[in-house]
Order: structure tokens, then C-alpha cells, then sequence
């Protein structure tokens, strides 16, 4: 067991190594954060990269993208077949009665996701 002397010299001698290091170290922070500080240049918006985009329509007009010549394709103005709206249900015609659907529920319990 340390004797109380052997403790303060220890710990003097420990402070006395490692005092250069953590000055080193709070230089060297000091000296990144006055570098990023002061080298800064003034950042400006980068120009878009598509050439004909119009930010007047919705995007979901958008059709596809020409990443080689960078330019938007767009869906031509209009109705389109997948918007129109009708009174008449979809049907299914995969679940002809409600033993299909049984059956389906038998197998979900069987095979649990």
C-alpha cells in the first residue's frame, strides 16, 4: 500500500508529463477551429443540375429523369388513365367465395407469416 508521500509524488509526476500533452492538444483545437473559422468562403447555392426544369409544375408530373444529358422528363398535360375516377368497385377475382378466404386464413395460421 502507498504511503501518502508516495501518492502526491505520483501524482505530481504524472501531472508534470502529461501537462504538455493536454496543452498540446487544446493548441491544436484552438488552431483547427480558428483555421475553419477564418478560411470559410462565403457558400452559394449550387445551380440546379437538371437543364429544363420547371418549377411551376407538381412533381409528380415528372415522367422520368435523363441523368446523361440532364434533363427532366415530363408526362404530357392532360388526364391520365391511372387519375380517372369511377363509380364501379374493382373487382377480385382471385377469391371467388368465402371458402377461399377461409382456406387463406387456414394456411396463415399453418404457416405463420
Amino acid at each position: 500500500m502507498y504511503h501518502h508521500e508516495q501518492i502526491k509524488e505520483l501524482m505530481r509526476l504524472t501531472w508534470h508529463h502529461t501537462k504538455y500533452f493536454y496543452l498540446t492538444l487544446t493548441l491544436i483545437a484552438i488552431a483547427l477551429y480558428l483555421y475553419d473559422h477564418f478560411s470559410k468562403e462565403e457558400r452559394t447555392k449550387p445551380e440546379c443540375y437538371w437543364k429544363n426544369i420547371d418549377k411551376s409544375r407538381n412533381a409528380s408530373d415528372i415522367k422520368a429523369f435523363d441523368y446523361e444529358n440532364g434533363l427532366v422528363i415530363y408526362r404530357p398535360e392532360g388526364k391520365y388513365r391511372g387519375y380517372e375516377q369511377s363509380d364501379s368497385h374493382p373487382t377480385n377475382d382471385y377469391f371467388t367465395d368465402w371458402s377461399d378466404v377461409s382456406d387463406y386464413y387456414d394456411l396463415h395460421e399453418y404457416y405463420h407469416d
